[in-house]
């Protein structure tokens, strides 16, 4: 027990005789740490090598960063160049005539498209491919919307239909928590569907 007793009180003495020098020593540590850190993290930020430039960061302190921090410009990684190309390589460049289940693009001087008279007939709505592919886009080929659905009996808002499959209708709505969602809805169980002003 006496020995740490001695150790502390050795250790005391020390910093009494020492403070102003042992202060100054652990505060340059800490610029020249802090120095080549940043100049590591602004390295990362603009994708080149990080240890290179803690290194120099070490060697330099505080001006190299600074220095950096304007001067070294954004270089693009590998993997974001490649990941250009896949897009690039996904998109794919269609001439002639667009499909048939387009909606069809009027001009100014067409006469508004025909409302489907059978459907008038109707006493009951089917709520199919058919009639959803009619009323997701207005006139000028835009989506149309947003609509008032009945599902089993809840009622719940859409913002538009995105597309019209052979069982199900794809809409798009909003979450409670405002995110955008994409929900499939089968035909067989769409009661109500009405356009809202």
């Amino acid at each position: 027990m006496d020995t740490i007793r001695m150790f502390l009180v050795d250790y005391g003495e020390f910093w009494q005789e020492n403070a102003g020098i042992m202060i100054m020593v652990l505060i340059g540590a800490a610029v020249v740490i802090g120095s080549g850190c940043l100049a590591g993290s602004i390295a990362e930020l603009r994708n080149r090598s990080r240890l290179l430039h803690t290194l120099i960061g070490f060697a330099i302190p505080l001006v190299y960063p600074g220095i950096i921090l304007f001067s070294l410009s954004y270089r693009e990684s590998g993997r974001s160049n490649r990941m250009k190309a896949e897009k690039q390589e996904k998109i794919v460049k269609v001439e002639g005539a667009p499909p048939a289940d387009a909606p069809p693009v009027l001009n100014e001087n067409d006469a508004p498209p025909v409302v489907n008279e059978e459907l008038l007939g109707q006493s009951k709505l089917v709520y199919d491919q058919i009639y959803f592919k009619q009323v997701m886009y207005d006139e000028k080929g835009n989506y149309r919307g947003p609509f008032h659905f009945v599902v089993n009996g809840d009622e719940f808002k859409v913002e538009r239909v995105v597309t019209a499959l052979d069982n199900v209708v794809v809409i798009e709505n909003i979450s409670s928590d405002g995110k955008t969602q994409h929900l499939r809805i089968p035909y067989a169980r769409i009661e109500s569907c009405t356009e809202q002003e």
